[in-house]
């Protein structure tokens, strides 16, 4: 039987002979109870801090005899060790006639989450009576962002006629998600710029250059996921020019006779 609907019922009695009559009739009221479990949402993750949610309306069947008024949706993040759910408290829109649609379905923007962040998410449904039981959780991960342009790149004093060494800074924008770091080279001004290496360090040296030739190097930073930041700005650096090996005098031989003055 279903909670907040009116029954009626009456009885007869069978025996060896036959059945009775019918009692009288008698009419019962089923209090309404809270909603029913909903149907799990889904989740769209839009960029690094934002999840779109969809959440399904209930038929009327469900309502257990009392109007839906509220849709809760609850959200948690896995990885802060907490078991405290946030919830977004919202009216129930109308309900539409083909509750298995799609624009029957609720829409909520969930904002200012974490970036990089597992997140599980439910719904529940509200009435006079309260909250139904929580819906199947949905888990779902934020995007991690893209780091900005390494910084303060520089030449070090460790440079060779057939090699160069330059460092640089993490970015200032989103640095934990430096992952690694992409250098590119050219050689002169007019030269075509060329992946060479890469370093998880704040540092690289390329090998096997010309000497006394100028070079333009360039960075980016690389997430995770593989996504990459701008280039940071170029800069110009100079192989040395090999130096000469230093003469030596041949030491002077004395054969016979005399020195002249």
């Amino acid at each position: 039987l279903k909670p907040g609907k009116r029954y009626t019922f009456k009885v007869l009695a069978i025996g060896k002979g036959g059945a009775s009559n019918w009692s009288e009739e008698k009419t019962m009221y089923f209090k309404t109870a809270v909603p029913t479990k909903p149907r799990k949402p889904e989740i769209t993750v839009k960029d690094t801090t934002t999840a779109l949610v969809l959440i399904p309306q209930p038929p009327e069947i469900e309502c257990n005899g009392a109007h839906i008024s509220h849709y809760i949706l609850e959200f948690m993040a896995r990885d802060d060790n907490s078991t405290k759910w946030d919830s977004l408290v919202r009216p129930m829109p109308a309900i539409k006639s083909n509750c298995h649609s799609e624009d029957a379905r609720i829409k909520i923007e969930v904002k200012e989450l974490v970036e990089d962040r597992t997140y599980d998410f439910r719904v529940k449904f509200r009435n006079a009576v309260g909250d139904s039981p929580p819906s199947e959780t949905v888990t779902t991960c934020t995007q991690e962002p893209i780091p900005g342009p390494p910084c303060k790149l520089r030449v070090s004093s460790k440079c060779t006629a057939k090699s160069i060494k330059i460092r640089w800074c993490e970015p200032l924008l989103y640095p934990r998600f430096a992952y690694y770091y992409k250098i590119e080279m050219r050689h002169g001004k007019q030269g075509e710029w060329k992946y060479v290496t890469d370093s998880k360090k704040f540092s690289a040296e390329m090998k096997g250059l010309n000497q006394n030739a100028k070079y333009y190097f360039r960075i980016k930073a690389v997430n995770k996921t593989g996504e990459e930041s701008n280039f940071s700005e170029e800069i110009k650096a100079k192989t040395k020019m090999h130096k000469a090996a230093k003469g030596t005098l041949a030491p002077l031989a004395f054969i016979g006779g005399t020195m002249a003055g």
